[in-house]
């Protein structure tokens, strides 16, 4: 994947899962389906990965098994679903369901982006005029210092948002991983969303896993490692060996706080109805809405709250400027 992940590429991995999707549905062989992409990729970067995939797959190695030869290619949530739709022969639903993922991702990206662009405009325009003496000097021809000054600022607000790009993108693991989570949970708005999200994903993956024909006790940590999320892999983890005396998977999640009402609710009535994969895709669709929603209106408001910081700060550094103006007329008067 490239280091920052732009809606152009989610709505390329999207259309690439699409087409799979009804390639595989229309009964063309999976290494031709491979191959395909490879002839047109979607993305330049999808070239190298697909040509080694394409290998494997003419060496008759399984589709996950050759999606791994190129680590760091897919996340893992994608390789988990499609591990899953391979051994349940459901790899086009599953395609589909990623194509569907992908595509909504990009959509919000680029109404994240758009929505940013004018408050970006006034950060921007603030940087340049502000502090005004370097203005001055620049207009009474001392060029040097203005540049330097506004070069460090523009470098260090360049750094930050491709940092927050980076590290809000990356699929990192380990201490890496629950760090950010942490930090992430604790922004109005985009924690919530983020935990739905990840509970929509744990979902998703326990219904693709369980039809695949994996036993519900080893489904739900392959489920919960596949969900992006420490914290619920964490929970999920600690809950295996009650699940392993006999406990039902919605009584053993009860024992953690991670796991929200809603979820263990549905999911018992799944388990005593017998309608467990209606149950999660319900789960799955629910919580993808609610996500996604809840990205909306941060994707929102965020732009407007900067652009009234800058606001203030602006009317603040006026403020300023002319209390100290008048104190000089002041003073050279008296």
């Amino acid at each position: 994947m490239p280091v920052i992940v732009t809606p152009g590429y989610l709505s390329c991995r999207g259309e690439m899962y699409f087409q799979m999707a009804s390639q595989v549905e229309a009964g063309i062989p999976i290494a031709n389906v491979f191959r395909n992409q490879l002839e047109n990729p979607l993305h330049a970067s999808f070239s190298a990965p697909l040509k080694t995939i394409v290998g494997c797959l003419e060496q008759g190695y399984p589709v996950a098994d050759s999606l791994e030869a190129e680590p760091g290619w897919l996340p893992r949530f994608d390789m988990s679903l499609i591990r899953a739709g391979e051994k349940s022969g459901r790899l086009d639903e599953c395609f589909r369901l990623l194509a569907e993922y992908y595509r909504e991702r990009s959509e919000l990206s680029k109404r994240v982006i758009g929505e940013s662009i004018y408050p970006a405009l006034v950060v921007h325009m603030a940087i340049v005029v502000f502090p005004p003496s370097a203005l001055i000097g620049l207009i009474q021809g001392d060029w040097l210092p203005f540049f330097i000054q506004k070069g460090i600022l523009f470098g260090a607000l360049y750094a930050v948002l491709l940092s927050l790009a980076y590290v809000t993108q990356r699929e990192g693991g380990g201490l890496w991983q629950s760090a950010m989570e942490k930090v992430f949970h604790r922004v109005p708005l985009l924690g919530a969303a983020r935990r739905h999200l990840a509970f929509s994903r744990l979902a998703l993956a326990l219904e693709a896993l369980i039809n695949a024909g994996v036993g519900i006790v080893q489904a739900w940590p392959l489920a919960a490692k596949a969900c992006g999320s420490p914290t619920i892999e964490r929970a999920a983890m600690k809950s295996i060996p009650k699940m392993n005396e006999g406990w039902m998977p919605s009584d053993a999640i009860k024992e953690s706080d991670v796991f929200p009402s809603h979820f263990i609710g549905l999911y018992q009535t799944g388990e005593h109805s017998g309608k467990m994969d209606e149950t999660l895709r319900r789960l799955h669709a629910y919580y993808q809405e609610d996500g996604f929603r809840k990205l909306k209106h941060f994707a929102f408001w965020a732009p407007n709250a900067v652009y009234g910081l800058v606001a203030i700060f602006i009317v603040w550094r006026i403020y300023v400027f002319w209390t100290d103006h008048f104190k000089q007329i002041t003073d050279s008067m008296g």
